[in-house]
């Protein structure tokens, strides 16, 4: 049986946010210390300094800092900084509650410490890492600590799970493992769903995005592989559809079949009409005439 298997069966995965805030920072330095579980910072503004046992690491503005449980480091904030934190378990552990999630010399209560991902076969996550899409992340850091500090059940739960997303997109850029292909294309399938039921809302991408539980970009980039299309030229062409089938089905005024469609106004939809189907909207009506 190899670790990560041993893991799941006797601790397995439940992510449990011990704290999440907002650190406004004047110029300080940490001294060297260990910790129980997952610390993830998004440095918002200015910047940070994270020494290792091995390097000194750079975090700016945009950019994530993983420190895994029981890695010795310091860290320095040379210049006024905002940064946004969480502290985590990954792994369940019944007697998480007893641990202070940080401490100089942490060996004499190692069966409190998390298991860290990079132990496990296929996974190397830096120190530093530098997201595809900093806004996205800065949302889902931002979206987190705001639904963790309600203290109710509900938004506790929602918490837990945007702290997993969290968690997922860092495996998923520095992991061997991917999701399955089958997996991949259900969830392009069910935004295709998705999208003929809402075509006629104002939907971005985040949107889409968000309806599967992926990053911007990688939602993108897994879209443009099954459909050889945008996600944003997908739905301009299914808008497009639907309004030829009012065009030459019903006496509707173009200004409520752009509405209905989801175009802005009727200026935006003639101008978007007419570049992706080669002829202006009231060309289908009078061939539905002739």
């Amino acid at each position: 049986m190899d670790l990560l298997t041993y893991h799941i069966l006797h601790r397995p995965i439940s992510p449990f946010i011990r704290n999440a805030d907002y650190a406004f920072r004047n110029p300080h330095t940490i001294p060297e210390r260990r910790l129980y579980d997952y610390l993830i910072q998004y440095v918002q503004e200015g910047y940070c300094i994270v020494c290792d046992d091995r390097e000194e690491h750079l975090i700016q503005a945009g950019e994530l800092c993983l420190i895994q449980p029981d890695t010795p480091h310091t860290m320095k904030t040379p210049k006024q900084s905002s940064i946004y934190y969480v502290h985590m378990d990954i792994f369940y552990n019944p007697e998480r509650d007893k641990c202070y999630p940080v401490g100089r010399d942490i060996s004499a209560q190692s069966h409190l410490i998390q298991p860290r991902l990079n132990d496990f076969e296929g996974i190397d996550i830096p120190l530093r890492i530098k997201p595809e899409d900093p806004h996205y992340i800065r949302r889902t850091m931002h979206k987190l600590i705001e639904t963790w500090q309600n203290h109710d059940i509900v938004h506790q739960l929602q918490a837990q799970q945007i702290a997993t997303e969290l968690v997922l997109y860092v495996l998923q850029e520095y992991s061997a493992f991917q999701l399955p292909k089958i997996q991949d294309s259900l969830a392009m399938n069910s935004v295709l769903f998705f999208l003929s039921k809402h075509y006629g809302r104002q939907i971005s991408v985040h949107d889409m995005s968000s309806y599967v539980n992926l990053s911007p970009s990688r939602f993108s980039a897994l879209f443009r592989a099954q459909f050889n299309i945008s996600p944003h030229q997908y739905l301009l062409q299914l808008r497009c559809k639907q309004a030829i089938k009012l065009l030459e089905t019903t006496d509707y005024p173009q200004e409520a079949i752009a509405e209905q469609c989801g175009f802005a106004d009727v200026h935006h939809f003639s101008k978007s009409f007419k570049k992706m189907t080669g002829n202006p909207p009231g060309f289908y009506r009078r061939s539905s005439m002739d």
